[in-house]
């Protein structure tokens, strides 16, 4: 297996750059924009080249629609290329990362451990099998995951129940627990 390492800004530009962008072009482009998407792609290759093909051609106001979408739902190629490192996953090591995508990113490994433990995951294992597929890397004793991937994660549970965030597994927007608590104290009135 080959662990693709985030290019380095000036690499993530002109990869980014190649793709988004024809040699004639008479489309104005602000550096803002750009730096938005390379900050969104967070140097990794396949999504500056997805993101870069994707926004080809397009005028300023369809990057800004583009990068509000984005920052709502993750781009599907990218998604489906990302997730099939997910899907291979046992059922355990699938909640494990979506509990991390959720909720723990950056946490300390050791915290991250035992609270999995007390919810009868098998967190050693499974932590090490995300590692292995390099879904997260543990740097400096926590663990940390690409921000597509997380957005990946969220965008899986969000998936499970589109229009009731109290049928889905995890809830960690405000908004959404605040509809869920809402719903049941009207219930229980």
């Amino acid at each position: 297996m080959y662990k693709v390492e985030a290019l380095e800004n000036g690499e993530a530009l002109e990869l980014f750059r190649k793709h988004a962008f024809q040699i004639n072009q008479e489309i104005e482009i602000s550096s803002n924009l750009v730096d938005r998407v390379l900050y969104y792609a967070n140097g990794l290759p396949l999504a500056l080249a997805v993101l870069g093909s994707f926004l080809r051609g397009k005028r300023e106001l369809e990057w800004e629609s583009i990068l509000k979408k984005l920052a709502k739902s993750p781009h599907k190629e990218i998604n489906d290329v990302l997730k099939v490192s997910y899907d291979g996953l046992e059922p355990y090591a699938k909640g494990i990362f979506l509990d991390i995508a959720c909720f723990f990113k950056r946490c300390e490994t050791k915290y991250i451990k035992k609270v999995l433990d007390n919810c009868d995951f098998e967190p050693t294992i499974g932590v090490q099998a995300l590692i292995e597929r390099s879904l997260i890397s543990e740097e400096r004793g926590s663990l940390r995951m690409h921000d597509l991937l997380q957005s990946m994660g969220m965008d899986i549970v969000k998936q499970e129940c589109c229009d009731d965030p109290g049928k889905r597994s995890r809830l960690w927007l405000d908004e959404d627990v605040l509809d869920v608590l809402s719903e049941m104290w009207e219930q229980l009135q």
